[in-house]
């Protein structure tokens, strides 16, 4: 049907919405547990190659509802690339 974006409300396995790294940090500190999320994150980052310039705390989500604690990214849509491809899109 053609280039698209898609979002979704990142819950926890409660049903709660997620609450950010940021959140957490703030919380608790860097915990084991966060730890444990912030290296899968980034291997599953490098194994899929994706380049980022900065992750920012407020833009990843900490869900439980896969049975493990998993950060997802939650940015992207204000990303230059992103705009100037949904902008082509309109005309």
């Amino acid at each position: 049907m053609g280039p698209a974006t898609a979002s979704e409300l990142i819950r926890c396995a409660d049903g709660k919405i997620a609450p950010s790294l940021e959140e957490l940090l703030k919380k608790d500190g860097y915990t084991p547990m966060l730890k444990s999320a912030v290296d899968r994150l980034t291997l599953w980052l490098r194994t899929h190659g994706i380049l980022t310039r900065n992750l920012l705390p407020h833009n990843l989500m900490l869900s439980d509802r896969s049975g493990t604690a998993e950060l997802f990214l939650v940015d992207s849509l204000g990303a230059p690339q992103v705009q100037n491809q949904m902008a082509r899109m309109r005309r």
